[in-house]
């Protein structure tokens, strides 16, 4: 929303491009219709110089003016240059006015130092740093009140209201405006709330009472040409009733009224003004649906709050490209775009942050060389008393050195017991030492039991509801569909008690840290294939085509089916969850002389080198989402790779981002001379995976 804040008009200059630096004429009359003239990058000639008067020398490396008058008319026109800029070139305004306002403090001048603090809380404001805005504000407003000069004071209770504003704090900002009108009429100035009317429809547009904000934006623009002739304000109320009308849906009218206002701030160079017309354009050809012109004014607002370093609309304009990249279905340069937005919000954050960390330690500094120099005094103070302290320190040494010999002894005895006392002391931390690891590991084992319960409970408890819901919801199943939907709730809940006879066993054998596995002859390819049934109708949902390939003699290894199912469990739900809809999913099972490979394959985005490394991690998170919006939470691989290796097996991925990805088990084929059924002790499923 576009508002408006008053800016002081004092004195004309020019201003001349000289190779890296900018050459400043100002002429020290005092006039009050400033202007500014942009010549060549040829120096002037002398002849010229003395024509146009005294000439600034501003260096674009080093952010600083030379050249100007230490007096209270070069402070005048430093300001003068601030404001005509301001709209321009918001980097040159606000180093104009920063010099200002180091001048105006170096030789005194309050007038101009009051009106060099509003100017640079101005430009704090355009930059998004609202706490230092306020700041310098409050300061401007204490000394105008001083100088007794309420009609600035009025306009400074308009431009706090401005902070508030933006920081919503609607109420407070309300109260500043209203005071700000009243200040106005009592001074005579009524005539100038147009600027304050503006400004209260802002606000009531922020809350959603739009048709409040119209009456003050329609009143605003009116007066503005009917009682001060003002074209900019009228414009800045036209633009504002255009995008209240876009935020009423009425996108027709609202085009025309922003329109209008764009072609005026254009037409002028109004950067600022510019920025915000561009952006509110693109929010309304969004609302219109017509990306491709929506894009094109996003586009021109952020390129040029980019050049004028406008963070906050910098932010706005990455927002408002996501959203429309997210409408064209183009999920790449919406979340490209979107991540901007996030690190902008983060880095006028920061900003902010670091710049009120600087003031405070400026401050802090000053305090500091104060405390210093009450330190040196009370030190020579005390130097002097310390010199008739000498006598009586002598006269007590010799009383003091028979002393500490008896302290000495006694401490020599002390000393002998307190070293009995911390060996036993030590024996005791050490115990209670190893008695703090135990209660750690013993911690560690808990919350893992408890990931490992929440994370593959999850799969057949979800076989089981969506069985069920489709036993209520289809009207006269066939029998066929009931024994279907029954027999995958009796897989499920077998596999859910599986699981959790396996934690108890693991809770229970807590103390050896193993569990013994129920290791017999699998047929890998009959497992496999009710693994895929479990996941037919979630593939199919997303379009995806399940392809089972066999390649080799028949697959039997030596294994725990329970372990094995969900190994496989596993892989083949990560693959339909990272794959996109409509593409392939591949199950391939290789027999080699001594080993047999199961690879998934998919078609999803792939893996790049650097998350390869952390990939079975527990909680390892990619940075590759779900595409059907499934949840994920970092416990499969690593569940995965624990209970391979208690099958003495091998897990791999072979990956490249953008490719897909494959994941791959190798189990030792089953001997003939292997017998049928097996309990063997499965190691540690507690163990740390690297």
């Amino acid at each position: 929303m576009a508002f408006w804040y008053k800016k002081p008009c004092l004195y004309k200059y020019k201003i001349y491009m000289v190779s890296k630096n900018l050459l400043i004429a100002a002429v020290l009359t005092l006039q009050f219709m400033p202007g500014i003239c942009l010549a060549g990058d040829d120096p002037l000639e002398p002849a010229d110089q003395e024509k146009t008067g005294q000439y600034y020398i501003y260096n674009a490396d080093t952010e600083t003016f030379s050249a100007v008058p230490q007096t209270e008319e070069g402070v005048d026109s430093l300001l003068t240059l601030s404001a005509e800029l301001h709209d321009k070139n918001s980097r040159l305004s606000f180093i104009s006015a920063r010099e200002a306002l180091l001048l105006s403090e170096s030789i005194s001048y309050t007038d101009g130092r009051a009106r060099a603090l509003n100017m640079v809380a101005n430009k704090y404001l355009d930059f998004g740093d609202y706490e230092h805005a306020l700041q310098h504000y409050l300061q401007a407003m204490e000394l105008e009140n001083e100088l007794g000069n309420r009609e600035r004071a009025a306009a400074l209770m308009n431009n706090i209201a401005l902070v508030h504003l933006e920081q919503k704090n609607y109420e407070r900002a309300a109260d500043f405006l209203s005071s700000s009108i009243t200040l106005h009429g009592e001074i005579g100035l009524g005539d100038q709330v147009y600027l304050m009317l503006n400004n209260l429809g802002v606000i009531q547009r922020r809350q959603g009472n739009y048709d409040e904000a119209l009456s003050h934006f329609r009143e605003s623009q009116q007066q503005a040409l009917d009682v001060a002739s003002d074209t900019l304000v009228h414009m800045v109320a036209t633009l504002n009733i255009g995008n209240t009308l876009r935020n009423m849906g009425e996108l027709d009218e609202a085009i025309g009224y922003l329109l209008k206002a764009n072609q005026y701030f254009d037409r002028n160079e109004l950067t600022l003004h510019q920025i915000t017309s561009y952006l509110f354009l693109g929010q309304l050809y969004l609302d219109r649906r017509e990306t491709e012109t929506a894009i094109e004014y996003a586009a021109k607002s952020l390129e040029l709050s980019t050049g004028e370093n406008q963070r906050e609309r910098i932010k706005d304009a990455h927002e408002l490209l996501a959203s429309i990249h997210e409408l064209e279905g183009d999920m790449q340069r919406a979340y490209e775009h979107f991540t901007l937005y996030h690190q902008y919000s983060d880095t006028l954050y920061n900003i902010q942050k670091s710049n009120l960390l600087q003031e405070m330690q400026t401050r802090f500094d000053v305090e500091q060389k104060n405390r210093d120099l009450e330190l040196l005094s009370k030190e020579f103070a005390l130097q002097e008393a310390s010199i008739a302290q000498q006598d009586q320190i002598r006269k007590s040494l010799i009383a003091g050195i028979v002393l500490l010999f008896v302290i000495a002894s006694l401490l020599i005895y002390m000393n002998r017991q307190k070293k009995r006392g911390n060996k036993l002391l030590k024996k005791r931390r050490e115990e209670i030492a190893r008695q703090n690891a135990k209660l750690a590991d013993l911690n560690k084992e808990k919350d893992e039991f408890l990931s490992i319960i929440a994370h593959d409970l999850r799969n057949p408890v979800t076989v089981v509801k969506t069985a069920v819901e489709l036993i209520e919801t289809e009207e006269n199943p066939t029998q066929k569909n009931l024994e279907e939907y029954t027999d995958l709730i009796h897989i499920s809940t077998d596999r859910m008690m599986n699981l959790l006879n396996n934690l108890l066993d693991v809770q229970s054998m807590g103390h050896t840290k193993s569990r013994s596995l129920r290791m017999q002859k699998l047929d890998v390819d009959d497992l496999l294939e009710e693994s895929l049934t479990h996941y037919r109708r979630s593939a199919s949902a997303k379009e995806i085509t399940i392809n089972r390939h066999s390649e080799g003699e028949e697959a039997v290894i030596m294994g725990d089916e329970g372990i094995f199912v969900r190994i496989m469990d596993n892989l083949i739900s990560n693959a339909i969850k990272y794959s996109p809809m409509g593409s392939d999913v591949s199950i391939h099972r290789k027999t080699f002389e001594d080993r047999i490979r199961i690879s998934v394959i998919d078609q999803g985005p792939g893996i790049s080198a650097e998350e390869r490394e952390k990939l079975f991690g527990k909680f390892s998170k990619l940075s590759s989402k779900p595409t059907g919006n499934e949840k994920s939470t970092g416990l499969g691989l690593y569940i995965v790779k624990k209970l391979v290796r208690s099958m003495d097996g091998f897990v791999g991925c072979i990956s490249k981002e953008g490719e897909g990805s494959e994941f791959y088990v190798e189990f030792s084929v089953a001997g003939t001379g292997d017998p049928e059924n097996l309990n063997v002790p499965a190691g540690n499923l507690n163990e740390n995976v690297t």
